[in-house]
């Protein structure tokens, strides 16, 4: 066996690393165990072992395959690990390189739900002020579920038995394996449509979460989303959650609680009304004692026993007034006939028959009042107007002012 060939170390870790890289079942390995000795290096890789009750295997997964992972991984988790076995040269020890890490007992399935759900989370699908408000008294209630399963039986005999003037109307789906989602969504889309109900429960019995799976859908999701009817989701048993819970505008723990929550009992109702009669009738006997003060105050005052002392005010108010507005006026009127007495004075004051009658004249030569020596000349005849009458004259001498 022996050919004689000295490998180096280096030699010796490489063949065996190829061996293991090359075996077929080394190579695509999926193993269960329990985190320990978990560290996360600065460059982003992490380095912890997987053990169970009998032995210990070294892993590392690398920073580039960690963006996968959905949950932080500490020690003691039990989870399940896809990789491979290959050796590390430099030290000569084989451990395993962790391509994928998923919880035990949850698989991938719970990954896709995990990111669906922060998915649906950071956009906005389950704010509460998107929530539709159940209807109290609702006439019809729309069940879409399997027609069969216990979850169906259970939400028609607790309606029934708590109010029996309710309308239940089943609409059939499959709620799980192939196609059920979209259904299950088809069907609130049609119920919406066609305005089936007031309210919709959809939903089914417990099951594992392979079995709920169609509730977890995006599919399932939008359509209840989309609902402009309110939508109750009853999915399995309290203690399971589905994506449909969060989206929906209730979420019943079981198919019965949804029920209980779109059914009140009718002697329920009954004292409901007797309780809203009493309100009305309190709010009716208030409303009518206050207007019976209202009309007592207005019939107990002065003006309604003596009408006539306030219609004797209103006359002499009116005389009062009457008086005032004559005053007035005269004052007013007196005041412009003043005025106007005036500016006729003054406007006679400055006419050409005012100013004749003080001694003065007006010389007009060829139809022009002379207003300068300079327009006359010598042997011209000239028209004097006076107060009494006006002559005719003749220019003999003209002289003209030296100071100008």
């Amino acid at each position: 066996m022996n050919s004689g060939i000295v490998l180096s170390v280096k030699d010796v870790n490489r063949y065996i690393k190829t061996v293991l890289e090359y075996d077929d079942m080394l190579s695509g390995l999926r193993v269960e165990g329990e985190i320990s000795n978990f560290k996360r290096h600065s460059s982003g890789h992490l380095y912890f072992s997987l053990k169970d009750k009998y032995a210990k295997l070294n892993c590392v997964m690398f920073r580039g395959d960690t963006y996968s992972l959905s949950f932080d991984i500490e020690d003691g988790m039990n989870v399940i690990i896809d990789g491979y076995i290959s050796v590390f040269e430099k030290n000569g020890a084989y451990q395993l390189y962790v391509k994928e890490v998923t919880r035990k007992g949850l698989g991938k399935l719970y990954e896709e739900y995990t990111r669906l759900l922060n998915t649906l989370k950071d956009e906005g699908y389950f704010e509460e002020n998107l929530k539709k408000p159940i209807p109290q008294f609702p006439k019809k209630v729309a069940v879409i579920t399997s027609p069969t399963g216990a979850a169906v039986r259970d939400i028609i005999s607790v309606i029934s038995r708590r109010n029996k003037f309710i309308q239940i109307i089943v609409c059939p789906v499959k709620v799980q394996g192939v196609d059920a989602a979209e259904q299950v969504a088809q069907m609130i889309y049609d119920v919406n449509r066609l305005k089936l109900a007031d309210v919709i429960i959809t939903g089914r019995g417990g099951g594992s979460i392979e079995e709920l799976w169609a509730f977890n859908e995006r599919v399932v999701a939008q359509a209840v989303y989309d609902s402009e009817i309110p939508v109750v989701s009853a999915v399995g048993h309290e203690t399971d959650f589905t994506i449909c819970d969060f989206v929906s505008d209730l979420r019943a723990p079981t198919p019965s609680v949804a029920a209980e929550r779109v059914s009140m009992p009718i002697e329920d109702m009954k004292l409901e009304a007797v309780h809203l009669q009493n309100i009305i009738t309190r709010q009716i006997i208030g409303k009518i004692e206050e207007y019976k003060s209202r009309f007592d105050n207005i019939i107990n005052k002065p003006v309604m026993k003596r009408p006539e002392m306030m219609l004797n005010n209103f006359l002499f108010q009116v005389d009062y007034l009457k008086n005032n507005i004559a005053k007035s006026y005269n004052v007013l009127l007196n005041g412009k006939e003043n005025r106007l007495d005036m500016a006729k004075k003054l406007i006679e004051s400055y006419s050409v028959m005012s100013v004749l009658k003080r001694g003065y004249s007006i010389v007009r030569c060829n139809d022009k009042v002379v207003k300068s020596v300079k327009d006359v000349r010598e042997n011209e005849n000239v028209d004097i107007l006076m107060n009494d009458g006006n002559v005719t004259a003749v220019i003999e001498e003209i002289k003209e002012n030296k100071d100008e």
